[in-house]
């Protein structure tokens, strides 16, 4: 396996398509199904006619994944916004008596 081939980021994409829908983190396999879609369309761009075939249907159907992932992903990411300000909050009820700093 060639990594430099655009049949190789083929089949990388597609073990990330896989891996994006396997993995229980929204966030994560949102990002993992873009990045197999960039890869899918750097071998659309640079691959044989064959290669190419196979990379536009790999990326319809990274797409719908995409699309499916999104407002999952979306939602979790609101969570972690939203959870920021009580964390600040809680670091900064944090007190150190002045006599410990020297």
């Amino acid at each position: 396996m060639n990594p430099k081939t655009p049949r190789t980021l083929v089949q990388f994409s597609a073990i990330l398509v896989v891996l994006g829908i396997a993995v229980m983190d929204p966030l994560a396999g949102f990002s993992l199904v873009v990045l197999a879609g960039i890869l899918s369309i750097i071998s659309i761009i640079f691959g044989s006619r064959n290669v190419r075939i196979i990379a536009i249907i790999l990326l319809a159907i990274i797409i719908s994944f995409a699309i499916w992932k999104f407002p999952e992903a979306r939602q979790h990411l609101q969570r972690y916004r939203g959870r920021a300000p009580e964390i600040e909050k809680e670091d900064a009820s944090v007190h150190i008596p002045s006599s410990t700093i020297k």
